[in-house]
């Protein structure tokens, strides 16, 4: 790449993804740039954290400091299906079971930034990206705080997309309008042990969860578009007073054409989404930080070609995607199923189908 830059590396976004890369890029030596455009550490809904999401900590250099033993634990979740209830188990080994976590996602988060201030990343807080844009060899990154110039830009922004959006990206949808709703009680429920308990209804699905002491989080999905989106909290919890106000999220599926190209890798949300019940939400965040990282190594260090690398960080987004929402379309109720032209999947090459 040609002209004088700043940084190597600007990533828009300070959660987990953006961190990740973040992280991972200053362990190689380059100069990298973090741009949030909230104060941290802020509010993130998300707790429940995936067993193996623990090896990618551990490689990140921030398990120590991210899951702390207050953390609650469970070694699976309940299914519940109409009149029938079994237990789901994470797995094991010769260690014992697996367990995931439920992290507080303000500690969790701030835990990966501080690790990519340890490592010497400029971090911007408070400071909102106004524009993003290629100016011959680099990418040009207007700010609060003024311009920078820099080689790669990292979207992490989540599902708003704002740096893909203005590179001219296409987002492909692959169902119909899900919207999740979801809230958080204070106080213990009795029938609620640290095992989450998930319920399939009739057009969508509802998650309760003990995300740490006296505090249960519930998620009410919609997927049926003609069916009218209520409050629903769950009754078992509708005794306890509400901790922070009702919300509600568009968490349609939904893939990048292309999640990287020239000069730009997007990652977390902002490269796919998939609704919460793929409890892949952080993992996924993690993972594609990571090798966004390792591919934009493999451009700026080892001179490998460009569109080469992008193309190989596209069909790993896509595949991904793929196995994830194959999965979510088996599982869905006998009523979606009927429906299931709705729901469709992102090949490699960037094309969709049903």
């Amino acid at each position: 790449m040609n002209g004088a830059v700043d940084y190597d590396v600007v990533v828009v976004g300070g959660g987990p993804a953006g961190a990740a890369a973040a992280i991972c890029c200053r362990r190689a030596g380059l100069r990298v740039a973090i741009f949030e455009r909230i104060r941290l550490p802020q509010f993130q809904v998300g707790e429940a954290l995936h067993p193996g999401a623990e090896v990618l900590l551990k490689a990140l250099g921030v398990a120590e400091t991210a899951l702390t033993p207050s953390l609650v634990r469970y070694d699976g979740i309940w299914i519940e299906r109409g009149d029938s209830r079994s237990f789901v188990p994470f797995g094991s080994d010769a260690r014992g079971r697996w367990r995931g976590y439920q992290v507080d996602r303000s500690e969790f988060d701030r835990a990966l930034v501080i690790k990519a201030l340890e490592l010497g990343a400029a971090v911007c807080s408070a400071c909102r990206v106004r524009r993003v844009r290629r100016a011959g060899g680099v990418m040009v990154t207007d700010s609060e705080l003024g311009q920078l110039r820099s080689r790669i830009v990292i979207d992490a922004t989540g599902r708003t997309r704002s740096v893909v959006e203005q590179l001219g990206g296409q987002t492909v949808l692959c169902s119909p309008l899900i919207i999740a709703r979801y809230g958080y009680r204070a106080g213990d429920a009795p029938c609620l042990s640290d095992r989450p308990v998930f319920t399939t209804k009739p057009n969508g699905w509802q998650w309760i969860a003990r995300v740490r002491p006296g505090v249960v989080q519930w998620i009410r999905t919609y997927h049926d578009p003609d069916h009218p989106i209520c409050e629903d909290v769950p009754e078992s919890l509708c005794h306890l007073p509400e901790s922070t106000p009702t919300r509600s999220v568009d968490v349609s599926w939904r893939v990048l054409r292309e999640p990287a190209g020239r000069g730009f890798f997007a990652v977390g949300d902002a490269a796919a989404v998939l609704d919460p019940s793929s409890s892949h939400g952080v993992l996924h965040a993690l993972s594609s930080g990571m090798m966004a990282a390792q591919c934009i190594q493999a451009i700026l260090l080892k001179n490998a070609r460009g569109s080469t690398v992008t193309q190989f960080y596209n069909d790993w987004v896509h595949r991904r995607f793929h196995t994830d929402s194959r999965r979510l379309r088996r599982d869905l109720d006998s009523r979606l199923r009927r429906r299931r032209s709705w729901y469709r999947t992102a090949d490699p090459a960037g094309a969709s189908r049903y």
